[in-house]
């Protein structure tokens, strides 16, 4: 199993451009995606009395926490529209 980890310092950069963020927005989200899959397919190969389950789920939960994190962070870095209306 890969948990190719995102560098928090990366994504804690300021961007100015509405097309960066909500680029990064998506590819975060497809890597969130990715994350939850990968926690299902560890709870059904291990099923729920596997000893070396708890630090799997653990190790991978900490990460999706961390990505919604940024995910959340990045919104709120959505330069707000000069016309008007919903930013996103």
């Amino acid at each position: 199993m890969v948990y190719a980890m995102a560098s928090e310092s990366h994504f804690r950069r300021q961007y100015f451009h509405r097309e960066d963020i909500e680029r990064n927005i998506a590819r975060l989200e497809r890597y969130l995606k990715t994350l939850e899959d990968v926690g299902q397919i560890i709870e059904k190969h291990h099923g729920r009395f596997y000893g070396g389950r708890s630090h799997k789920v653990a190790r991978v939960a900490t990460e999706t926490m961390r990505v919604m994190a940024i995910i959340k962070y990045l919104k709120s870095k959505i330069p707000k529209s000069s016309v008007g209306g919903n930013p996103l």
